[in-house]
């Protein structure tokens, strides 16, 4: 049974990347790409760009599979409301029909406020954590989400990188067993092979900022 998951799990991260690409090429809706990238990278600016969008799914496909406890929600609720602040900025950057949505100081801004209201939440109603813990795990969650998000720039960049970072994870969790992250590791990197299959040169598919914070 937990194969036949796995394998929901892999068409439905496939089926959402290529319902995406059809869409957003279908609407003509394509991101701005930023002007003083190399000129070669400009021919990319017809290719869609939330692709974030089907890994978000994916991963909560993966969560309501294997019935994930009451922490991995949380973790499902930080990689939600970061990648809804993507998809704000993915956004604003298609209306504006520029490569920019969101300002640097508005989207750290927005990313330290989600980073300590999480926190919070975690420290209420799962594990009390001390101050000096909540400024620590905020500068790692905003760190890390800008770091992917810098990342991000070539075909299958951050897709690839993800692959090597994820596995360590996975393997350290197993390690120590802590057996839910170790499949919450699982469950992600089927969504970002999903997406990595259509983002690998000459990608067809961008995750934008929805995918990268």
């Amino acid at each position: 049974m937990f194969y036949y998951k796995l394998m929901i799990l892999a068409g439905v991260s496939f089926m959402a990347q290529f319902v995406l690409i059809r869409y957003f090429k279908h609407a003509k809706l394509f991101q701005k790409i930023y002007e003083l990238s190399p000129q070669q990278h400009q021919k990319k600016g017809a290719t869609p760009s939330f692709g974030g969008i089907g890994i978000l799914l994916s991963c909560w496909v993966g969560y309501f599979l294997f019935s994930f406890s009451l922490k991995m929600l949380w973790v499902m609720a930080v990689f939600s409301l970061f990648s809804l602040l993507g998809l704000y900025d993915d956004v604003l950057a298609l209306i504006k029909k520029r490569n920019q949505g969101l300002t640097t100081s508005q989207k750290f801004g927005l990313q330290v406020i989600f980073a300590a209201g999480l926190l919070q939440v975690y420290s209420v109603y799962i594990e009390p954590l001390s101050w000096w813990m909540i400024v620590f795990a905020c500068f790692v969650l905003v760190g890390t989400s800008n770091a992917t998000n810098l990342t991000d720039g070539l075909d299958g960049l951050l897709a690839g990188c993800s692959f090597i970072t994820i596995l360590g994870v996975g393997f350290i969790a197993r390690r120590y067993l802590f057996y839910d992250i170790n499949l919450f590791c699982v469950v992600v990197l089927i969504a970002l092979f999903g997406f990595y299959f259509f983002n690998r040169h000459p990608a067809k598919i961008f995750m934008g900022d929805t995918g990268s914070l």
